[in-house]
């Protein structure tokens, strides 16, 4: 009996497919350099007016992320004017560790700051934008790449507004819309590592706009415009309900399915004798890098956040 080609073929596609969907997907992303380096790209405007089919897009997106359960999840909160209101159960839970904490014995206090730390929100913002130069494996190279995502954290974010709208205080003269496809200026991102004990960690600060010039001829620009992603739909948020799941589920308070299947059956030991230990192991690297939030906050892409997006794409 031979090998049924038909049905081969099939799963060929399938794999295929899949194997393009996820790696299409994360190359919509700006590819940072792995150590030090740099990448010169072009801020692009808002969509407009209708596109995506909203009355209006937003110049960026900004969003949190909680790093619960082995998965990185959105706050459910709203951001208005700087602040995150509303309610999510995470930082519900958060404001109780921190409450806890100040009446604990020192040690305790310690390992339920450090949950505190492990689970709060991290805000990234994301930008719609032109790469001027990306290098291929092959050692291609390719000009004016995009429209590509940036990924940033509030180092950079704030370098950006900062550029756009000045600051007397530090000397920083006032570019206006950065965007211009005429008059505008390209932004360097420049990554540089930054050594803390037996640790590194990617630091942003020298990144910074270069001079005005032209974005690219009309029809580029036309093309770009054209092409936009939508920011808006990269914040997948999920309900109270289900954000409480994972954080049960996270503290070992829970299994991760409801449905029917109980690997405490197949464990040496019951799950819950299990929970502290394992949580335990999980907030000692936090521990060790609690003095460098700032600058971890600044990674460089959230691989978490990214394979999540993925598997949805």
């Amino acid at each position: 009996m031979g090998l049924d080609l038909g049905s081969l073929q099939n799963d060929y596609k399938t794999l295929k497919a899949a194997e393009g969907s996820g790696g299409s997907f994360l190359e919509n992303f700006v590819r940072m350099p792995e150590g030090k380096g740099s990448v010169v790209m072009r801020l692009l405007p808002p969509a407009p007016k209708g596109t995506f089919g909203r009355d209006e897009n937003p110049f960026y997106l900004v969003t949190a992320l909680h790093r619960v359960n082995g998965k990185s999840l959105h706050d459910i909160r709203e951001y208005v004017n700087g602040k995150w209101v509303g309610k999510n159960p995470i930082c519900e839970y958060m404001r109780h560790l921190w409450k806890e904490s100040e009446q604990a014995a020192p040690a305790e206090a310690e390992q339920k700051r450090n949950l505190y730390r492990q689970i709060k929100p991290i805000e990234r913002y994301y930008y719609n934008v032109i790469v001027r130069e990306e290098r291929s494996e092959d050692g291609t190279v390719k000009k004016n790449v995009g429209p590509k995502i940036l990924s940033v954290g509030k180092t950079v974010h704030e370098i950006i507004l900062r550029g756009i709208l000045g600051d007397k205080e530090m000397n920083q003269p006032k570019l206006g819309d950065v965007t211009d496809f005429k008059a505008g200026y390209d932004f360097k991102l420049v990554k540089t590592i930054r050594k803390s004990g037996d640790q590194s960690f990617p630091n942003y600060e020298g990144s910074h706009f270069l001079e005005e010039s032209p974005a690219g001829d009309p029809d580029d620009c036309k093309r770009w415009m054209e092409n936009l992603h939508d920011l808006k739909a990269l914040r997948i948020l999920k309900s109270y309900e289900e954000l409480e799941h994972e954080l049960l589920v996270h503290l070992g308070l829970k299994q991760e399915t409801e449905g029917g299947f109980d690997p405490t059956k197949y464990a040496s030991k019951p799950q819950a004798a299990e929970a502290k230990p394992r949580d335990e192991a999980r907030h000692a690297p936090v521990a060790a890098t609690v003095a460098q939030e700032s600058d971890s906050d600044e990674s460089d892409a959230d691989e978490d956040f990214l394979e999540e997006l993925r598997k949805l794409g």
